[in-house]
């Protein structure tokens, strides 16, 4: 097990990360204009991370299925 300040300081570290990434987008880039190659490849994000974060549930929920089904 993790100790309760150390686990304490990971999770503020990780804040502060999440907020100085976010800040980089948002706060320094936000009033420029984009490349248009960035702006392109920016279209498909959304697209591509939708089938990510549904396979991570799809197959550990297959795979359980199946050695389940071979159990039998």
């Amino acid at each position: 097990m993790i100790d309760r300040p150390t686990f304490w300081l990971v999770v503020v570290v990780l804040g502060i990360g999440t907020y100085l990434i976010r800040l980089s987008f948002l706060g320094l880039l936000g009033n420029r204009p984009l490349p248009l190659w960035l702006v392109r490849s920016l279209r498909y994000t959304a697209v591509a991370v939708l089938p990510a974060l549904v396979c991570l549930v799809v197959i550990p929920l297959f795979i359980s299925l199946t050695s389940t089904a071979e159990a039998f």
